[in-house]
């Protein structure tokens, strides 16, 4: 969901708008309309936080939105059923992907012109072309994206065996090895297509 997105990305931020922005302004005690406005506040702050420029704002506003649309439908809690979760999954990550556009974006109309293009220049079987995800690096991708879900219900250390619980280093170092791996397979696939820098160098 985009509550849980911003609950495990950029915790330090959302933790700092939440402590003091966020309860200040009265949180969810003052009833339903009090917190939808006070959310999409925190967003918009948030978004001017990254950026003096509209599109910061934007961005911000579209999680604002996002965020306040899912309140309201979900007042009692997410789908319960595993194929309302996997839509739901879906469409929480292609509402974060459209925000990221203006996020990215120079300007209101570059992020326009890739809005644009995505409904009427985009095309399957170019998108594998362009993007170069052919032979092992479109594999390796593929297993990347396969693994997350799997990575995110790994059990506790001491779960997996009787002898790690007795052997306390070797769990931690299985997992060390295992997200060393994956990060080395994600560089190696990124680098196939140039290094560019950091994005948040420039905040």
């Amino acid at each position: 969901s985009i509550r849980d997105f911003w609950r495990r990305w950029h915790i330090s931020l959302t933790g700092w708008f939440t402590d003091y922005l966020y309860i200040p302004l009265g949180g969810s005690r003052r009833g339903l309309g009090r917190q939808c406005v006070n959310i999409v506040v925190v967003f918009l702050v948030s978004g001017l936080w990254h950026g003096a420029d509209l599109t910061f704002v934007v961005w911000g506003g579209l999680h604002g939105l996002y965020l306040v649309g899912e309140t309201l439908l979900f007042r009692r809690g997410g789908p319960a059923s595993p194929l309302g979760k996997g839509v739901h999954r879906g469409v929480t990550l292609v509402l974060v992907w459209f925000a990221w556009i203006f996020f990215r974006a120079d300007c209101l109309s570059q992020a326009g012109g890739i809005i644009a293009a995505i409904f009427t220049r985009l095309r399957p079987a170019a998108l594998l072309t362009d993007l170069a995800m052919t032979g092992p690096e479109g594999v390796t991708v593929c297993l990347l994206l396969a693994l997350l879900p799997l990575l995110e219900r790994l059990p506790a250390p001491a779960a997996l065996s009787p002898r790690l619980s007795r052997r306390p280093w070797a769990a931690p170092l299985l997992y060390f090895f295992l997200i060393t791996a994956t990060l080395a397979c994600r560089c190696l696939v990124l680098s196939q297509h140039g290094a560019t820098s950091f994005i948040y160098f420039q905040f």
